[in-house]
């Protein structure tokens, strides 16, 4: 299995959405099972936070789905 881990500073806006993306992309070429993608925070400042509204809005369109992240140290 191959892992990816996506990291920005608080993993509400870039990280979770090119996680979110890999994963949509994965899952559309019948990949998933062969990767595990993640995203982390380099920092705690947002820990508990969703993620940030309008990249939440930008999934819209592609009818991706931005779950409620559970933020990594």
């Amino acid at each position: 299995m191959i892992h990816i881990l996506f990291i920005c500073h608080g993993n509400i806006c870039r990280s979770p959405m090119a996680e979110f993306l890999l994963r949509d992309l994965l899952v559309k070429k019948g990949l998933s099972h062969e990767f595990f993608v993640a995203s982390a925070a380099t920092s705690r400042e947002e820990i508990g936070n969703a993620v940030y509204p309008p990249a939440k809005k930008s999934f819209l369109p592609l009818a991706l789905v931005a779950v409620k992240k559970q933020h990594d140290r």
